[in-house]
């Protein structure tokens, strides 16, 4: 299996443990959805629960030491509109989640990005900055951007999130 399902599951994995956490009185369920090399699909994970904050779709991105994340090449024509669509009609929050690697034996940096951020991006230029340690153009913490935290090398949700 590839690296991008890796992510993936990591991604469902986080938030399978926040809805497993008795402490943080949210229910709910994460998984992937299954995809095939022939068909497309409109998001990589669906997070199903009463709580408005998390009936999401997860649209879910990886790329290897990079400094931005482009709308022509790491997306399929069609695929911001496709998402934006899929979560207006089905009432789902969106966020895009993105891991960066920055190659062997450095940490990688995750993500996630809500649906109006995403639309900012994606209507205002070619692509998204990722310098997320905060030198120079790039994400960050707060404005639709939640920085994941790492725990034991699993990406974990901070508590701001669901709180």
């Amino acid at each position: 299996m590839g690296q991008d399902y890796e992510f993936e599951r990591s991604i469902v994995s986080m938030f399978n443990t926040v809805f497993e956490d008795g402490s943080k009185s949210v229910r709910g369920r994460a998984y992937r959805r299954r995809s095939s090399k022939f068909s497309s699909q409109v998001c990589d994970v669906l997070v199903d629960s009463a709580s408005d904050r998390f009936y999401s779709a997860v649209e879910c991105k990886r790329v290897s030491s990079s400094d931005k994340l482009y709308f022509s090449s790491n997306f399929r024509s069609g695929q911001v509109e496709d998402f934006r669509d899929f979560c207006r009609d089905t009432g789902r929050s969106g966020w895009l989640a993105v891991e960066v690697s920055h190659g062997r034996g450095r940490a990688k940096q995750g993500f996630l990005m809500d649906l109006e951020t995403l639309l900012l991006f994606y209507e205002n230029g070619k692509y998204i900055p990722l310098n997320l340690d905060g030198s120079g153009e790039g994400v960050s913490d707060g404005g639709g951007i939640v920085v994941l935290g790492r725990k034991n090398g699993d990406y974990i949700l901070p508590e701001d999130f669901y709180m």
